[in-house]
């Protein structure tokens, strides 16, 4: 979906622009209150589904948020200010539900590149001058490092060091933009947002993913209705369609709440996740029936293994659900 999806929309594009200005006209509260309700207004007009299987409702959804944009703002060398989060919230409020659901790009909310010199630890991109943080497996913690390249752009070549930017993917080494309906696709010939490589069933109306050479297209992800196959799932998840290996048809989630039973498709949470109940344990299989369990906020204990997830942009960090911090970074 959108970049701005579960994470702030101004953190998440990569470009632009100059390092970080002495700019004081609003305070870092006021940008975030602003920028935040501006993510979940927009979650709750355009994938209201997505709102509530994250977050629960919009209010969740604003703390969360909120409490990202603070430590971003406020990072070292970071070359976004408040004034930055209000022009983006205000470009949010104004973007259609058509280009959102369809990760379309704002300028207002591109990152500005900071001061931190390539190697440096980082929590974002806005920190480095390279305009990309990049989190690797010799990370501490939670902590990205700057990459001394910026993102690629299309065209250019790209490899595990050298990542594209937002809106396109490493195909074949290069960064490309993917097809839309229609277009011919593979492993190097990828599809854009909101489409699936796919080439057609013969007999059971369903999809099988798309291979070099299978004369696979891109697809529309489906909604309610649409033909799919269990195996390949091309349904609009975010939107809150999946696939019935019945029917194999798009069929709409269900979201239930804490305790309730759940199957990981067509009958998922709110503002938590499907696991195998605590009576089963993490090693529990596939068939062990499943419940339940809601994401822990800032603060609370979570365990990657046995649940609770951290509710996003929140992430685990020593069995605790963390916001990302600079200060933990230097």
């Amino acid at each position: 979906m959108a970049a701005v999806v579960l994470s702030a929309a101004f953190f998440a594009l990569s470009g632009a622009s100059c390092a970080k200005a002495q700019d004081t006209s609003i305070d870092v509260d006021q940008g975030c209150n602003e920028e935040a309700a501006s993510i979940c207004k927009k979650l709750s007009d355009c994938a209201p589904f997505l709102l509530q299987q994250e977050f629960g409702d919009e209010v969740t959804c604003e703390g969360q948020e909120k409490q990202q944009c603070v430590a971003v703002l406020q990072a070292d060398g970071t070359g976004l200010t408040s004034n930055d989060a209000s022009e983006c919230a205000s470009a949010l409020r104004a973007q259609s539900c058509d280009d959102y659901n369809a990760g379309t790009l704002l300028p207002a909310c591109g990152t500005k590149p900071g001061t931190l010199a390539g190697g440096k630890a980082c929590i974002d991109s806005s920190q480095c001058t390279s305009g990309l943080c990049k989190v690797t497996s010799s990370s501490p913690g939670a902590c990205g490092l700057c990459s001394i390249n910026p993102p690629g752009k299309a065209g250019d070549v790209c490899t595990s060091a050298t990542p594209c930017g937002l809106g396109l993917t490493c195909a074949g080494g290069f960064c490309a933009s993917g097809g839309t309906n229609g277009y011919s696709c593979s492993d190097t010939q990828p599809c854009a947002e909101g489409f699936a490589c796919v080439a057609p069933v013969v007999g059971d109306g369903g999809f099988i993913s798309g291979d070099a050479g299978s004369g696979a297209t891109c697809v529309a992800l489906g909604t309610g209705g649409a033909s799919c196959n269990a195996a390949t799932t091309p349904c609009n998840v975010e939107q809150g369609f999946a696939c019935d290996p019945a029917s194999h048809q798009c069929s709409q989630i269900q979201l239930a709440p804490s305790d309730s039973d759940c199957d990981n498709n067509l009958n998922q949470c709110t503002g938590g996740t499907c696991r195998a109940s605590p009576e089963a344990g993490p090693e529990a299989g596939p068939d062990e029936p499943r419940i339940c369990i809601p994401s822990a906020t800032v603060g609370q204990s979570c365990d990657v293994i046995a649940g609770p997830d951290c509710m996003p942009p929140a992430v685990c960090l020593d069995k605790t659900c963390t916001i990302k911090q600079s200060s933990a970074c230097r």
